[in-house]
């Protein structure tokens, strides 16, 4: 599981997330727990990634945006509006 993984790990890890937030939940749930795990973790960027479904975005750059949107609601439901 990912926690045994980072019990593994020694020290303080860099991160940078890559993620369709609006695509499917588990990128939800990966962008919190990298936030609320900031003792260990240290958030170093955020990129809101492209992504395609039909019905639910019309191309690729509306897929990034909504994803981008995400991550800001996300952030800002954690007051992490830095």
């Amino acid at each position: 599981t990912r926690e045994q993984l980072l019990k593994n790990l020694k020290g303080e890890i860099d991160v940078v997330l890559d993620t369709d937030t609006f695509n499917e939940t588990d990128d939800q749930y990966a962008l919190a727990y990298l936030v609320l795990n900031g003792d260990r973790l240290h958030l170093k960027g955020l990129y809101a990634a492209p992504f395609t479904m039909e019905g639910k975005v019309k191309d690729a750059a509306e897929g990034m945006e909504k994803s981008y949107r995400e991550i800001l609601h996300i952030l800002s439901l954690m007051g992490r509006e830095d």
